[in-house]
């Protein structure tokens, strides 16, 4: 009889703390929730703030890109060639000049 009452206690102990493991886990499981809601939020944030800059930055570099088309075409109907391997350099007064060979 006694070690019957000893085993209900112990199965009243153990589902007390069965409980209280489930409680806190339900809390941190909300916290989890919460924290990653938050940070999805702030990777959302961010994500926009960098799309509303490149919206910002792309309309100038299609104007260079399209400004570096020209000068290659007026550069090529100069017959100067625009191929970057075959230019070492240019010099101050805009001229390309040829690699040295050794």
């Amino acid at each position: 009889f006694e070690m019957m009452q000893r085993l209900l206690a112990r199965k009243d102990a153990l589902g007390r703390l069965a409980k209280r493991v489930g409680a806190r886990s339900s809390r941190e499981r909300a916290r989890l929730q919460q924290r990653s809601a938050a940070l999805r939020e702030r990777v959302e944030s961010l994500r926009a703030a960098e799309m509303e800059e490149m919206r910002c930055f792309l309309p100038i570099l299609e104007s260079k890109r399209r400004r570096l088309a020209t000068l290659e075409r007026e550069a090529v109907e100069k017959g100067v060639s625009v191929h970057t391997d075959e230019i070492d350099d240019i010099d101050e007064s805009g001229e390309p000049v040829q690699p040295r060979t050794p």
